[in-house]
């Protein structure tokens, strides 16, 4: 399949609010649920920061909500995606036996026509956008770099950075990728962090305290909306 990832994209700001969510994960049906919460209207933005399959019950259908969304939506890669993606271009059984682990099995055994409409979507995905005063990525950047936007891997992988408001030119990043407690990301909202996670693990409700949401961030008004898992009950 031909082609390559966009790196990045500066995105215009709305009329309306600017919408962020954290990893989905396979988990639809509380996407739905958050997507109720937030109540989008025609002049918002809903920027979707990246994992939306692997270790839930429905990635697939996450997937499809996705591409058939009707509105200003603006996903990103994550790893687990791009895991797809690259068994996809070059399969092996090592791969296929991963992802089975990961609990793929919905699109791995989807038709062919299927696997390449996902596989060509998850292509198309850039690794961040610009909006205002806010990056959104889905790990974060490496901030050793000269140029943190040269870095693609970092974007999707990275765990842990010291942010420098030089090389950031003093942006905010917002990422996901790492299940954080719910508390600590209430913090740095409240504390007007440089640097905001909003994965809350919400496929691992139930196995850790504070974890197992999924997380909208409003961002003019830096408002938080919390919908715990309901792929599990």
């Amino acid at each position: 399949m031909p082609g390559h990832y966009p790196i990045g994209r500066q995105i215009p700001l709305p009329p309306g609010k600017r919408w962020v969510v954290g990893d989905i994960h396979g988990c639809h049906k509380t996407f739905l649920s958050l997507l109720d919460k937030i109540r989008l209207t025609a002049d918002d933005q809903l920027f979707l920061l990246g994992d939306f399959i692997n270790k839930g019950p429905n990635s697939l259908k996450v997937l499809k909500e996705i591409i058939e969304f009707k509105g200003a939506v603006l996903p990103l890669l994550g790893n687990h995606d791009k895991m797809f993606l690259d068994f996809y271009q070059d399969p092996t059984p090592d791969k296929l036996e991963i992802l089975r682990k990961l609990n793929l099995s919905d699109l791995l055994d989807a038709d062919t026509s299927t696997q390449e409409q996902m596989a060509r979507f998850i292509q198309s995905l850039p690794y961040y956008y610009i909006s205002g005063d806010v990056i959104l990525v889905h790990a974060g950047f490496n901030f050793d770099a000269d140029d943190i936007f040269s870095d693609t891997e970092a974007m999707i992988m990275i765990k842990a950075f010291s942010y420098d408001p030089k090389k950031a030119s003093g942006l905010s990043i917002v990422h996901g990728h790492y299940p954080t407690p719910l508390e600590q990301i209430q913090k740095s909202i409240d504390g007007h962090s440089k640097v905001i996670p909003l994965d809350n693990g919400c496929v691992y409700q139930g196995n850790l305290q504070g974890i197992g949401n999924l997380l909208g961030l409003e961002l003019n008004a830096m408002k938080l909306v919390v919908q715990p898992n309901v792929d599990q009950t």
